[in-house]
């Protein structure tokens, strides 16, 4: 019998995928006719209706043998090495797809160089089975679209570039927060407050409703603006904490009815260390459930060196690019 020259297999694996794609994600999925060496399709997220721009290379294998190497977790895909040199390197996140025509079912995992395992003639990708191709991953891809996770930390990086460059031309921002200390949710409100010449205040940026489950307040706030340093706002702490240290240590004077303090060295050392730089809050709402914060910032060396290399990133400089 003659080999067959042409099979619908392939096809359905294709059709599959863009009928989910398209019906359920209401994301944009574009087969690639043209020859790419092992990329099927481009997928495009959609964020409320509006094309992002942000895409996903598909590379999708259908048919019952791809499903025969498994465990009770996951498929094992095995690939070759030039495939994964090509698109480890690719401009696009590449996504394999599995798509087991019987049962109509499809999952996916994302190819790096860490996922994959190198084996004697190849390498080989655990496709977890908790990865279905269908709603419940759309998350998932949407954060595989917006790119690795160094293009991710350069992108906020840029977006708090024109904040950076107020903050360095003299203009003041402070980081003012409110947490509920005893909620396991995180809850609280953050907020960027920047300082008019004036002597007025407003509102920047405003997170009102916050969350950072399990995490503390001080590493949230590192990782949120890791180009700032961070100086508790000297006024403020210096008033709290001379309340605190008085309520703390003074010594009652029954005569003229109120709090005297033994110690000034004491005192104005206590009130330095409250204000001195790093991350603290300045006072209790009294019932123990909540802090305050108000830190002023300022630009780091992260923050610095990223101004420079984005000034030259950006520059104009079309002799450079012609020879680069």
């Amino acid at each position: 019998m003659a080999k067959a020259r042409y099979s619908t297999t392939e096809r359905l694996g294709i059709l599959a995928v863009d009928t989910i794609a398209t019906r359920e994600f209401k994301w944009i999925f574009r087969e690639q006719t043209v020859l790419d060496m092992g990329i099927d399709a481009h997928l495009e997220t959609v964020d409320e209706g509006v094309p992002t721009g942000r895409l996903i290379a598909l590379q999708i294998k259908t048919g019952a043998s791809y499903f025969d190497e498994q465990s009770a977790t996951s498929i094992v895909f095995r690939g070759k090495n030039t495939h994964l040199e090509y698109w480890t390197k690719h401009a696009l996140p590449v996504v394999v797809i599995l798509h087991d025509p019987e049962k109509n079912e499809s999952y996916w995992e994302v190819v790096t160089t860490k996922r994959v395992v190198k084996t004697e003639n190849a390498w080989k990708l655990d496709i977890p089975k908790k990865q279905a191709f269908d709603v419940s991953s759309m998350k998932s891809l949407s954060q595989i679209a917006d790119g690795p996770s160094e293009t991710l930390r350069l992108n906020k990086l840029r977006l708090a570039s024109s904040l950076m460059k107020e903050i360095i031309d003299g203009k003041n921002y402070f980081l003012e927060a409110t947490e509920w200390i005893n909620k396991t949710s995180g809850r609280g409100s953050v907020r960027i407050v920047s300082e008019n010449v004036d002597g007025t205040e407003a509102v920047a940026v405003d997170w009102r409703n916050f969350y950072a489950s399990f995490i503390p307040y001080e590493t949230v706030f590192q990782l949120m603006f890791p180009w700032a340093n961070f100086v508790p706002d000297h006024e403020l702490y210096a008033d709290a904490a001379y309340d605190r240290y008085l309520n703390e240590n003074g010594i009652w004077d029954g005569e003229d009815n109120e709090f005297r303090i033994i110690d000034e060295n004491e005192r104005d050392e206590y009130v330095r260390d409250a204000c001195s730089p790093g991350i603290r809050p300045y006072d209790e709402d009294g019932s123990g459930e909540v802090v305050n914060y108000r830190l002023r910032l300022s630009v780091n060396d992260i923050g610095n060196s990223f101004l420079e290399l984005d000034k030259f990133l950006t520059s104009d400089q079309p002799l450079l690019d012609k020879i680069m």
